[in-house]
């Protein structure tokens, strides 16, 4: 019974959280006024608050899965939900870099990061999902939205087309697979996408031995105490950087698919990053 009288039964979070096939309802979507006619709506309000009036900007359809599927950050002030950035031209990963390079972090100094990694010392930065923004400066953008590629168009038994609104992946759906061939034409599109997938993930996990090379070289460094702060600072500033590059490409889901010269320019310039680190360790 809770204070208004009324009888309240409180469940483990673990048993809620395996009754649950899916989180997201009409709302996140649709927002909750009655007969809006499918229109769709931004329900999270760290979104309207970070891109104000550039959110009219981009299409509806991706705005809406962009609520979620983002790159995003806890504000050191409050622990509120907020975006790294306000328009498209601030959200490629250099420019998110050198937003968190200029606010404030935990300690009251300038560089936001998100935790110290132990060994080197590190304050890195960890990246989310950011299908939005890869997506967004990618060249479908300019001709689809995430429905045209990941909801499927069907119809009713009345006759009525819609989107369905069980998400698939293009490469899973003959309807999907069959209007990338308004572009693709005649091509294989299930081949064409596994091996720029598999090349995205080959030269992932390339970079990613490297990145480990380094933070085991540091770690070293570190311990023996033979740098100066000052050259052990820049070792960690490209380290940051390496792993935020890095990171950028492989924790977006798409393997590449949504924006394939982003993911490699991102392993590129984390190499690039890697190797700048490991010279001034082995100076």
């Amino acid at each position: 019974m809770n204070d208004l009288g009324v009888s309240v039964y409180k469940m483990p979070f673990d048993e809620v959280m395996a009754m649950m096939e899916e989180n997201i309802s009409c709302y996140t979507c649709h927002g909750n006024e009655a007969g809006n006619a499918g229109e769709l709506v931004v329900t999270h309000s760290y979104v309207t608050k970070a891109l104000g009036d550039n959110v009219s900007t981009f299409d509806p359809a991706t705005v809406s899965c962009g609520q979620c599927h983002i790159e995003y950050y806890f504000t050191v002030e409050n622990a509120e939900t907020m975006m790294p950035y306000s328009s498209l031209e601030t959200m490629t990963p250099e420019a998110i870099l050198a937003y968190y390079d200029s606010i404030g972090n935990k300690d009251g100094g300038v560089g936001f990061y998100d935790w110290i990694q132990p060994g080197t010392g590190t304050p890195m930065l960890k990246a989310q999902h950011p299908e939005f923004e890869t997506f967004s400066h990618g060249k479908h953008a300019a001709l689809l939205n995430c429905a045209d590629c990941h909801m499927p168009m069907e119809m009713a038994e009345d006759g009525t087309v819609y989107h369905s609104h069980i998400l698939v992946s293009p490469l899973e759906n003959e309807t999907l697979l069959e209007s990338c061939a308004a572009c693709h034409q005649d091509t294989d599109m299930v081949t064409f996408v596994h091996r720029l997938q598999d090349r995205v993930t080959a030269r992932e996990t390339e970079v990613g031995n490297k990145l480990s090379d380094l933070k085991d070289a540091l770690t070293a460094a570190v311990e023996a105490g033979k740098l100066t702060e000052t050259e052990v600072d820049a070792v960690r500033k490209l380290h940051r950087e390496a792993q935020w590059f890095f990171d950028f490409c492989y924790v977006e889901n798409a393997e590449g698919a949504h924006n394939s010269e982003l993911a490699f320019r991102c392993l590129d310039t984390s190499e690039q990053k890697i190797d700048e680190a490991m010279a001034l360790l082995n100076a």
